[in-house]
């Protein structure tokens, strides 16, 4: 039996003594409504888009050369509800909507400009149990419908605290399904396939001073399956376009360093680092900071900063030649450096006799060195019930 059969057997048997803990504990409770609005946009040019490029003869003349439009939008309405149930049990219901409407992605029907607008639905539950008061066990699972694709996933988690709860230690694994149908150069469809994707990580939290806590993760993800973008195009080197053709596994290796220090001035600077390698030749760095600044009991803001940079993957190329080696274009796997500058603001009401409400803005612009740049803009509202 597969590893991700075993897991997921193993998943449900957690689920199911949850279960029977749940049928001897208190009705639910409804302890915090979050809504988010986000609006997403990128604009830029890449070899595996054909949009707004010359279609037929012509775009077989000059398509080797030719970039195709990135432009994306999205809309991003988002709901989320936690529950308690006596105070072992705790609940997450997590419920996005993505709206999009896509130069790209669905570009390869660059005749019929069919399915540029679409629609993509996520439910996600997690579930915690506070055995103690040092060990909690999760358990999580959710699917997500789009156009041609479906997307199930699993998960469990357990985390012990120690040392006067100062310190923390956790593991969780995950694993998620996907099936979707191909797509042909030319929009049409080429038959069904799927992928499967594993992860495991392990994290340690610190406690080091009243002031100052640590964070270090480290995550291995193992994907096996059709791992292709099944929109991307290569460009050929005696016109036109192929199909883009990847490998069909894929190890990720990634260690996240994160830190806070609380400054006397009531503020706070956060700062993170990520290094990522997997097998496919993509060797990444990102570092992070954040500096948060309350002003008044209601009122505060943070603003971010992040470089990231990688290598691009081994079988990158602008110009294939032939038909039957892996083979990408997709700029996302190609050598980049990129900026994302940031900030929110951040309002705290009172609101009596039921809790607090929070109201907050921020804005994002994403750029980086191979002609992509994205913004995006977020409102929220947080109801905390007493």
């Amino acid at each position: 039996m597969p590893m991700r059969s075993l897991f997921a057997c193993w998943s449900m048997f957690v689920l199911l003594l949850l279960t029977r803990t749940v049928s001897a504990e208190p009705s639910l409770k409804l302890e915090r409504i979050e809504s988010r609005l986000s609006g997403f946009s990128q604009d830029g040019h890449g070899y595996q888009s054909q949009a707004g490029l010359p279609t037929g003869a012509e775009r077989d003349r000059n398509a080797p050369s030719g970039q195709g439009s990135e432009r994306l939008t999205v809309f991003q309405p988002q709901l989320r509800a936690v529950f308690s149930q006596g105070t072992r049990l705790e609940y997450s219901l997590w419920l996005p909507v993505d709206f999009v409407t896509s130069a790209s992605p669905d570009a390869v029907d660059v005749t019929t400009g069919a399915s540029r607008h679409e629609r993509a639905n996520t439910v996600d539950l997690a579930t915690t149990y506070k055995a103690n008061d040092h060990d909690t066990l999760g358990v999580r699972g959710g699917f997500h419908l789009e156009e041609h694709l479906r997307s199930w996933n699993i998960g469990q988690s357990y985390a012990r605290s120690f040392a006067m709860n100062n310190a923390t230690a956790a593991a969780s694994a995950n694993v998620v399904l996907d099936a979707f149908e191909r797509r042909k150069t030319d929009g049409g469809l080429n038959g069904r396939a799927s992928r499967a994707t594993a992860n495991a990580n392990v994290s340690f939290t610190q406690v080091v001073s009243p002031d100052t806590v640590v964070y270090v993760d480290y995550g291995i993800t193992r994907q096996q399956g059709e791992l292709a973008t099944n929109w991307n195009v290569v460009p050929f080197r005696f016109g036109g376009y192929v199909s883009e053709i990847a490998p069909r596994d894929r190890l990720r290796h990634s260690v996240v360093v994160r830190g806070a220090q609380w400054l006397p001035w009531r503020g706070a600077l956060k700062g993170y680092y990520r290094f990522y390698r997997d097998d496919w030749g993509v060797l990444a760095h990102t570092a992070e900071l954040q500096l948060a600044q309350r002003f008044s009991s209601l009122f505060w803001m943070h603003g971010d900063v992040r470089y990231h940079h990688q290598t691009g993957v081994g079988f990158f190329t602008t110009s294939a030649r032939d038909l039957s080696s892996v083979r990408t274009a997709d700029s996302d796997l190609a050598r980049f450096s990129a900026v994302t500058v940031g900030g929110t603001i951040v309002v705290d009401v009172p609101w009596h006799p039921f809790g607090a409400m929070r109201f907050e803005a921020g804005y994002a612009r994403y750029s980086r060195s191979n002609d992509l740049t994205m913004h995006l803009a977020t409102i929220g509202t947080d109801i905390v019930f007493d």
